[in-house]
């Protein structure tokens, strides 16, 4: 089957170098078209809604979201699309959290560090698993059939299906975990590939 994958990278300002590197070193079969877009803004809400906007007119099937402090593995992509389901992430540790992992596990939709999964009980379920079904996930690598787009805006009437959301008492939820909510709301199901932990590139200053 002809997969056609749109990689957003949605930024700030900057994109490592190695984020991009990671990225042209992918290997994926002869059947996978790619093209990467770098979307700039420091509204995080319009750069991803930005991308679905463009991988739904392209006719793409796929959306990879990659962060721009990411290096993704070298059949990151392929591993994901292989997994054939409508959303695949990868994980990684959670910056500034060090056994936290980015991956939570509350089936009531809360997200806060309760129920983040540990680094340490994700590296042994990749000894006897190879993926998980989580609640939700912060978007460092995700692949999304943009199928699951449409079906969404159909369903809420509106298109723009990344927006955080913010309370009275100051808390929030981010963007990201936002559309996790949402797309669970609507019967679609959130898989890790156990096998993609992925990583922060941390630049050390002196």
């Amino acid at each position: 089957m002809y997969r056609k994958v749109l990689i957003a990278i949605p930024c700030g300002d900057k994109v490592e170098n190695e984020c991009i590197e990671s990225i042209y070193n992918q290997q994926f079969s002869s059947n996978v078209y790619t093209k990467l877009k770098i979307i700039r803004g420091y509204n995080i809400d319009n750069s991803r809604n930005k991308g679905v906007e463009i991988a739904i007119n392209g006719d793409y099937t796929h959306l990879f979201f990659v962060d721009s402090d990411q290096i993704i593995n070298e059949f990151t992509l392929q591993n994901l699309i292989n997994a054939n389901v409508d959303i695949a992430t990868t994980w990684t540790k959670r910056r500034g959290a060090n056994t936290k992992s980015n991956l939570f596990f509350n089936n009531e939709g809360s997200y806060d560090d309760k129920h983040n999964y540990e680094v340490a009980d994700i590296e042994n379920m990749r000894k006897h698993a190879t993926s998980l079904k989580v609640t939700g996930v912060g978007m460092s690598g995700i692949l999304i059939k943009v199928d699951v787009f449409k079906d969404i805006m159909e369903k809420i009437l509106d298109t723009q299906v990344y927006r955080s959301i913010w309370y009275p008492d100051g808390t929030g939820l981010s963007e990201d975990l936002a559309f996790c909510s949402i797309a669970r709301e609507h019967g679609y199901e959130i898989i890790a590939i156990l096998n993609e932990r992925i990583a922060h590139i941390d630049k050390v200053i002196l």
